[in-house]
């Protein structure tokens, strides 16, 4: 039996942060200067291989386009030679 019209169309509204998510360009991301972490060529290469199969988790940014986390991410998509990273800023949801 097939699902009411409203329950299928309530399945494809965003959901969370999805309206949060913007795509942005990798040369308006600034790197956190305190960022503590430092990620392997392994890890890069694994984010990369993730990366081009599909993107779905966004690099965290503030107002000012300053990473928040995601660093490695960024690094992986410059790498690919993407030019445009999927980005969530750091509002939380209404």
């Amino acid at each position: 039996m097939a699902a009411p019209k409203q329950a299928r169309s309530a399945r494809h509204k965003p959901r969370g942060i999805m309206d949060h998510v913007v795509w942005r360009s990798l040369s308006e991301l600034k790197e956190f200067p305190g960022n503590p972490r430092r990620h392997p060529e392994a890890q890069i290469a694994a984010l990369s291989k993730s990366i081009r199969r599909f993107w779905t988790n966004p690099i965290l940014v503030d107002e000012t386009g300053t990473i928040l986390a995601g660093h490695g991410r960024c690094e992986a998509a410059k790498r690919l030679g993407m030019t445009k990273s999927a980005d969530r800023d750091g509002q939380r949801p209404q």
